[in-house]
C-alpha cells in the first residue's frame, strides 16, 4: 500500500510538472528559418545600398518603427521618404557579427553595421550596432521594428 502511495504521489508530481511547465522564452530553431532570415536581412542591405525605396517598402510591415542613432522614432513612411527624395544616399551597407535568435513566427537580429553614405548631404558613414526585429507576415519576413546605435571610436 505504501509503494501505491509513493507510485502516485511521483507520478502527480511528473504530471504536475510536465503540464505545469510554461514555455521557457527561449530561441526555437526551424528547418530553414535563420538560413531564411540572414537571407532576407542581405537583401535588405543590398536594397539599401542601391537606395530603393520601392524594394525597401517591402522588406517592412505596415507599422515598421525605426528608432535612429540620434534617438528620433521613425514610421514606415518617414523613413522610407529619405530614400524616395534623394536626401538620404547609401553607397553601402554592410552586416557582421550578424546574431538571429527566431522565436516561431517572430525574430530577433543583432548585428554590426557598417555604413557608407549620406543625409541631406552630410557624411554619414560609420559603424554601428543594430537590432532588428523580424516577423513572418503571409510566409515572408518583415521588420517590424529597428534600433541603431553608433559605435564610438575612441
Amino acid at each position: 500500500m505504501k509503494n501505491i502511495f509513493l507510485f502516485a504521489a511521483i507520478f502527480m508530481a511528473a504530471v504536475t510538472l510536465a503540464f505545469g511547465q510554461k514555455e521557457n522564452g527561449n530561441p526555437t530553431k526551424t528547418a530553414g528559418g535563420e538560413q531564411a532570415i540572414r537571407q532576407r536581412l542581405d537583401e535588405f542591405a543590398v536594397a539599401l545600398s542601391r537606395n530603393d525605396a520601392a524594394l525597401l517598402d517591402g522588406f517592412y510591415a505596415d507599422d515598421y518603427t525605426f528608432v535612429n542613432p540620434t534617438g528620433t522614432l521613425l514610421s514606415k513612411e518617414q523613413a522610407l521618404t529619405g530614400i524616395k527624395t534623394g536626401e538620404m544616399k547609401f553607397e553601402s551597407f554592410v552586416y557582421t557579427d550578424v546574431k538571429v535568435r527566431q522565436y516561431g513566427e517572430a525574430a530577433v537580429v543583432t548585428s554590426r553595421v557598417t555604413v557608407k553614405g549620406t543625409n541631406r548631404g552630410q557624411d554619414i558613414s560609420g559603424e554601428g550596432r543594430a537590432t532588428y526585429t523580424l516577423v513572418k507576415i503571409n510566409g515572408k519576413w518583415k521588420i517590424a521594428a529597428a534600433q541603431t546605435t553608433l559605435i564610438n571610436k575612441q
